[in-house]
């Protein structure tokens, strides 16, 4: 997988294809690839492709995933520190 995202070129088909071979070896009806990034839309990539409504639902839900677990890696802070 690291092979196919190593270069920019076509990054939205390689991220594609990324989720498909993830499919392959996780065991679920569906994955998903959220991205998220400062000032941009998050984009979600799922296969198999979803309803526009269950999409939204996916990206809200995974959002609020992201950010709890931005909270709590604040929260807790960096292992590291304080050594």
């Amino acid at each position: 997988m690291a092979q196919v995202l190593e270069s920019a070129e076509g990054s939205e088909q390689r991220v594609l294809h990324v989720v498909e071979l993830l499919q392959q070896l996780v065991p679920y009806d569906q994955c998903a690839l959220l991205e998220a990034q400062p000032g941009r839309e998050p984009r979600l990539v799922v296969v198999p492709a979803v309803a526009p409504d269950e999409r939204a639902l996916l990206t809200e839900s995974l959002m609020s995933l992201f950010g709890q677990l931005i909270e709590d890696h604040e929260r807790v802070g960096d292992p590291g520190e304080g050594r």
